[in-house]
């Protein structure tokens, strides 16, 4: 444990039992949250989003433009609940909506028109927050939750510096487990989330396995909170999807029954 030091003007006197009782709680905390490394990666990070804006955000609703690999653009709307890791997270395509993709800690369905088509148990496994930059990152600093450096790379021409998360989430599907694991990137000169990735699975077999990333730029301040406006999706290395972002709401009302499906 580092040690700390509080250093007390040569004016002050005090009792030495009134600073043994203010020293031991400080020296504690301390030795629950140490401020180096990757913890201190995490939280600096949250602070560097916006700290108490982002930590007070409970939902958001996010509304722009979506672009696809084949340059078709339709508007888009995002919503979420924040306020925990098994958050609820729904993607609209289209005003009024054409397609929507719902994903919560029940798994994800997709809704076309009057039809609901329910996806594998691992489709989209925990990846509620990934499109959503740095609003996980306080779901991240709870405590059972791993964080490892994993070193420095690139993001989009700037350099990054990695942090692995293991929430110790698991899901069972196919006979196999599968677990929430998670690479941050942060950027080195910003202290921003450059990028979020994890390993994906296909609908229907775990043994098609993909790389899902999104980047994010463009970073403005709503609320307080630093957001981006521009959100790149991208598969195995391709550009799928560039999100340009009009409007954010945060701690909006959201229905409950827009993550539910109508017929169970």
């Amino acid at each position: 444990m580092k040690h700390l030091t509080i250093r007390l003007s040569r004016h002050v006197s005090l009792p030495r039992i009134y600073l043994l009782g203010m020293l031991l709680p400080l020296a504690c905390l301390t030795a629950e949250l140490p401020l180096n490394g990757q913890n201190r990666d995490l939280r600096d990070a949250v602070g560097n989003h916006g700290g108490a804006a982002i930590e007070a955000a409970r939902t958001i609703d996010i509304r722009g433009t979506s672009t696809r690999s084949g340059g078709q653009s339709t508007a888009i709307r995002i919503r979420a609940t924040l306020d925990r890791l098994d958050a609820s997270h729904r993607v609209d395509y289209g005003d009024p909506a054409t397609r929507s993709v719902v994903t919560t800690s029940s798994g994800r369905f997709e809704i076309q028109g009057n039809d609901e088509t329910p996806r594998s148990r691992h489709s989209g496994a925990f990846t509620q927050f990934d499109m959503l930059a740095g609003f996980g990152l306080r779901h991240y600093l709870a405590p059972g939750v791993t964080r490892t450096p994993q070193g420095e790379r690139s993001v989009g021409g700037r350099p990054s510096k990695i942090v692995r998360v293991e929430t110790g989430r698991e899901i069972r599907t196919y006979g196999r487990m599968i677990s929430d694991i998670v690479d941050i990137d942060i950027d080195l000169e910003s202290g921003l989330v450059s990028a979020v990735s994890r390993t994906g699975y296909a609908d229907q077999s775990l043994d098609r396995q993909f790389l899902s990333i999104h980047r994010f730029s463009d970073y403005r301040v709503v609320d307080g909170a630093i957001v981006p406006f521009r959100i790149e999706r991208y598969t195995n290395g391709a550009l799928m999807e560039v999100i340009v972002v009009d409007s954010i709401a945060l701690n909006a009302i959201l229905p409950l029954n827009i993550f539910e499906r109508s017929r169970q």
